[in-house]
């Protein structure tokens, strides 16, 4: 069992990682997080004994995240154990919602089963670790409230597509010595595999668009701030210039009246 626990817990963060590359800052939340669906697939297989693994892993993943952007030891390793137990709470609830709501064993051969295993293992069941996660690091500061709401969208939205993507053809794999499931391999987990690797491409191209938008923007800004700072400088050499071409006594006499311009009350 402590083999499994760890294999788990290493798989879990390895993926984890590996979604985390697509998230949105501050690093927390990524649109596709296919840790969830890893989660959810050995607990309907191996049972919720098996729920530290999924701890460890996000605690190790959120120690990693934390460490680049958290300033308090303290507050990072709080964090990370609070949204590891969130990860967990996660895939307990949803486990043991698809194991009251289909039919036993699960083999994914009914319509019913196959739209209820969608649900209450994505939507429904990553409603969990999005509102902890979330609200931690929005109570601790890691994430300003104007941006909870946009943070808990992306969370959700991540584990449920991992959900709804991994766990279909993790479960697959681990039951392949079973003959049903050694069909679904076929029939459910290559073409998930196929739409997951499809929408991996679609959203980084999608992200390379967005950053050469924004820097076409900060690039436009700053042309025109240095083209406004460069009017300014010749403007005040014009200054200058016309200050060397009068008479000492009148150059005097025009600081002195520009002086008391700029000290004379408004009104």
């Amino acid at each position: 069992m402590l083999m499994r626990i760890a294999i788990l817990a290493l798989g879990y963060f390895i993926f984890g990682i590996a979604g985390l590359l697509l998230a949105v800052p501050p690093g927390y939340a990524s649109p596709l997080f296919p840790s969830a669906g890893i989660a959810l697939a050995v607990l309907l297989c191996g049972g919720s004994r098996l729920w530290p693994g999924i701890w460890l892993g996000s605690f190790g993943i959120n120690v990693w995240t934390g460490w680049q952007t958290t300033g308090s030891l303290a507050t990072m390793l709080v964090t990370a154990a609070a949204i590891g137990l969130g990860a967990s709470l996660q895939a307990f609830v949803a486990s043991t919602l698809i194991r009251r709501y289909t039919t036993h064993p699960l083999i994914l051969d009914d319509d019913r089963d196959i739209a209820r295993f969608l649900a209450l293992g994505g939507p429904v069941g990553c409603l969990v670790s999005a509102t902890v996660g979330v609200g931690i690091l929005t109570t601790t500061g890691e994430i300003p409230a104007t941006e909870a709401a946009f943070n808990w969208l992306s969370w959700w939205v991540g584990d449920s597509l991992g959900v709804v993507i991994t766990a279909p053809i993790l479960m697959a794999a681990i039951l392949h010595r079973d003959r049903l499931w050694r069909r679904r391999l076929f029939s459910i987990a290559l073409p998930t595999l196929a739409v997951a690797l499809a929408l991996i491409v679609t959203f980084l191209k999608i992200a390379h668009w967005e950053q050469n938008e924004i820097r076409n923007r900060i690039e436009i800004r700053a042309t025109a701030m240095t083209d406004g700072l460069r009017h300014e400088l010749a403007m005040h050499d014009e200054l200058v210039a016309a200050l060397r071409r009068v008479r000492p006594s009148a150059r005097a006499t025009f600081i002195v009246e520009e002086i008391a311009e700029v000290k004379r009350p408004c009104g």
